[in-house]
């Protein structure tokens, strides 16, 4: 794999986990809004880690 997709991977993964995981740290988000919260925990963590596996296995065991 070139530098610069593995670059480009960790800085998506990087984003992406940002994203997904900083509403986890709004201290008050999981007593006022726990469909919210448990949606996040339950359906879209690990929805991203499957995505995360996945792409994985799509960039780097392409270009081997």
């Amino acid at each position: 794999m070139s530098n610069n997709k593995y670059i480009l991977f960790c800085i998506f993964v990087g984003l992406g986990a940002f994203l997904i995981i900083s509403p986890m740290f709004i201290p008050n988000l999981k007593s006022e809004m726990p469909l919210v919260y448990s949606f996040i925990k339950f359906f879209v963590l690990p929805s991203y880690i499957v995505a995360l596996v996945g792409s994985y296995f799509v960039f780097c065991k392409n270009n081997i």
